[in-house]
């Protein structure tokens, strides 16, 4: 997890791996997609298997989780085993409104 800062061809020849790119336009209209129910049921199972801290903002817990569905299933439809990004744009596109930073630490440990 963080800024990728390798040459792709590098790290292809280096150990075979294909790197793509999940353009930011991808990432909002998965965001889009994502259901208030799923949130809401993503968000219970957080609470039943993380300490959530009580002043975390509900907004802040929705938004994370949207991007946490979101972005899983761009790697499920996608069949990408992996994921890095470069964050210094990430906010800057119309529709995500949060840094991956949840999505990314649940992605780690499934």
């Amino acid at each position: 997890m963080g800024d990728l800062g390798i040459d792709y061809s590098l790290i292809h020849s280096l150990f075979g791996t294909e790197v793509v790119t999940i353009p930011s336009a991808q990432i909002a209209i998965s965001l889009a997609s994502v259901k208030e129910e799923e949130i809401i049921t993503e968000n219970e199972r957080d609470k039943q298997l993380y300490k959530i801290s009580d002043d975390l903002d509900d907004e802040i817990l929705n938004e994370s989780n949207r991007l946490y569905l979101a972005i899983s299933k761009i790697l499920r439809d996608r069949e990408i085993m992996g994921y890095t990004m470069n964050y210094q744009d990430f906010l800057s596109f119309p529709g995500i409104m949060t840094h991956p930073f949840w999505a990314l630490s649940k992605l780690q440990s499934e």
